[in-house]
């Protein structure tokens, strides 16, 4: 009879359950089946050191191991803990019950645990499937102790790892700060930083309310890339449930630390990003840009230096807030709910516009600049604002500037609005939704279509608009939405038909 062990291999950001077995019969040879990769074949040399320094002894005769489900294929060194169980037990060396275990690791040729990506997917999974323990590497013990419902215990050696196998007294991994829905983040910097600016602000203050897209243009030395850092310090706190979703996303990208993950993310990738390094994809599947900003902000600066194919990419994770990889020999859904936020210059030289500074640049070159932008992509930007000089008056004021804390606390009051009345923020809002929530007056109505038809704006704007002025109306703590709040809104999304054009 065949010994049976439990490991778990990652599919995008989530992880299955594999099954181990492993048969010794009379012959010669060692063979893995179930669509192992290199890593995973290459493991029995890594688990026949590891096994010869415990002072055991690997099997001198046909060994057989089967990984299963069979046309799932398995990536990565994380199985080279589980083989190395499997092995001693159907050799008799290991005499114990594992099937409410789940093992991970990756071996050094010492029997050192090596941590692997992807334990808190793992924990998660094993969880859900009745499994009471898990045993990780000794780094991966944090990470995977955020998951309730299971028993995490980390080890920093294999053969610690068969002493409690044999005896499990080993006490399992408690953190000391548990994820709550209250999970406040202290920021060093401050939107009392910025000073002046108020319209821009005001723009900051309603994306976060209601998770709009937005779009920055202007000179340089403006403010923009100041502003987009400050976002997030003005955003609702992520709840517990967001703490483990981003966490389980950076543990698959291997870009875990400290085991949790407190902040909203904030991605900043450089214009040379490939399509692949923003939506990301390989074998085995990697996280792009815009799943490492899911719950919170992907900032583009430059934004028409990026390449064309990468923005264009961008257009559908911001409608489904998820990005499907297709290949070949995978299919894999990845999570890119997140908010954008651009920042351009109107021009190559940056100053067309400008009050003081004179353009050097000539009209076929402004166009040529402005058009890298496509009507698709802007069609999805619900704030697009035009950023002005600062006032120098208003950089020497002594006048204190509106600090995010009290931002922060009209953001996270319009959310609670916002979730309270539709279970969702109004930037989700579902079409079919919208004439129940963003209802208008009819004289207000009127007022927007005509806006609409002078400046060109599509199907897809008229919805943004009224999102926008949900938004606004929901900061104001109005429960319906009036001229002053649709007017607001209006001035925020029209940008992209004068520039744009």
């Amino acid at each position: 009879m065949a010994a049976t062990v439990f490991a778990a291999a990652l599919n995008g950001v989530e992880s299955d359950i594999i099954t181990i077995e492993t048969r010794i019969s009379p012959g010669i040879g060692y063979s893995i089946v179930g669509l192992p990769g290199e890593s995973v074949k290459e493991s029995l040399s890594r688990v026949e050191s590891a096994i010869d320094k415990l002072g055991l002894h690997m099997p001198r005769q046909k060994l057989l191991i089967c990984m299963a489900p069979a046309g799932l294929r398995k990536e990565g060194a994380a199985f080279d803990l589980p083989i190395a169980v499997s092995i001693l037990a159907e050799s008799g060396q290991l005499k114990v019950d594992l099937e409410n275990t789940l093992l991970v690791g990756e071996l050094s040729l010492n029997g050192k645990l090596r941590p692997v990506r992807g334990t808190v997917a793992m924990a998660i999974k094993a969880a859900a499937n009745g499994f009471e323990r898990i045993i990780v590497p000794k780094e991966n013990g944090a990470e995977a102790a955020i998951v309730s419902g299971i028993d995490v215990f980390a080890f920093e050696k294999f053969e610690q790892v068969v002493a409690f196998l044999e005896n499990p007294i080993s006490e399992p991994i408690q953190l000391a700060r548990q994820p709550t829905n209250n999970n406040a983040v202290n920021y060093a910097i401050d939107f009392a930083d910025i000073r002046g600016q108020r319209k821009i602000k005001r723009a900051m203050e309603i994306a976060a309310a209601g998770g709009h897209n937005v779009l920055m243009i202007g000179p340089p030395g403006t403010g923009k890339t100041m502003m987009a850092r400050r976002l997030p310090t003005i955003m609702p706190a992520l709840t517990a449930g967001e703490i483990l979703e981003i966490t389980k996303i950076y543990s698959v990208s291997n870009k875990l630390e400290d085991g949790l993950i407190w902040e909203r993310p904030f991605r900043t990738p450089h214009h040379t990003a490939s399509d692949i390094a923003m939506v990301g994809g390989g074998l085995p599947v990697t996280p792009g840009e815009i799943s490492l900003a899911h719950k919170g902000i992907l900032f583009l600066d430059e934004l028409p230096e990026f390449q064309k194919r990468v923005l264009e990419a961008l257009r559908q994770p911001l409608e489904a807030n998820t990005i499907t990889i297709s290949r070949a020999s995978y299919n894999t859904e990845l999570p890119a709910d997140f908010l954008l936020v651009a920042a351009m210059n109107p021009c190559p030289c940056g100053y067309f516009g400008h009050p003081t500074r004179k353009c050097t640049c000539s009209l076929s070159m402004i166009q040529r600049y402005l058009r890298k932008i496509s009507g698709p992509l802007l069609d999805r930007i619900d704030l697009q604002v035009k950023v002005d000089p600062v006032i120098f008056d208003h950089l020497t004021s002594q006048l204190g500037d509106e600090p995010s804390e009290i931002i922060a606390k009209r953001v996270t009051a319009a959310r609670q609005i916002q979730l309270a009345r539709q279970a969702a923020i109004n930037a989700s809002l579902m079409p079919e939704h919208l004439k129940q929530h963003c209802k208008l007056l009819q004289g207000d109505h009127e007022i927007l279509v005509e806006a609409i038809q002078k400046h060109q704006l599509s199907a897809r704007s008229y919805e943004r608009i009224l999102k926008l002025a949900r938004t606004v109306a929901d900061i104001a703590g109005a429960k319906d939405i009036v001229l002053a709040h649709l007017s607001e809104a209006i001035s925020l999304r029209c940008l992209d038909q004068d520039y744009f054009q």
